[in-house]
């Protein structure tokens, strides 16, 4: 739901107004954005929690949540989503 929030959001903000053309809309978001966004919600629904409720720490490369234990590092969030065979939102 927020992919497609963010999506409608650069499609019309990167309308040129007078031909009403979108510009180069996929270079706003780039593929590691997009990843982050599929990784969380892979995390999140693996552990049955909404998917706001993961972060991402950039500089240390972990998933982790506020008030839990939970610390995953991105590679392995990155693994385990690529060997997943029941996750309904894998593309």
């Amino acid at each position: 739901m927020t992919a497609l929030a963010i999506s409608l959001t650069v499609l019309i903000a990167g309308c040129d107004k007078e031909n009403n053309a979108p510009e180069n809309v996929e270079n706003s978001i780039s593929e590691k954005e997009i990843e982050l966004e599929t990784l969380t919600n892979f995390l999140a629904w693996a552990v049955s929690v909404p998917a706001d409720s993961i972060l991402f720490d950039d500089e240390a490369q972990i998933f982790y949540m506020h008030n839990s234990d939970m610390h995953e590092p991105y590679e392995r969030v990155k693994r385990f989503y690529e060997n997943a065979t029941e996750y309904p939102g894998k593309r």
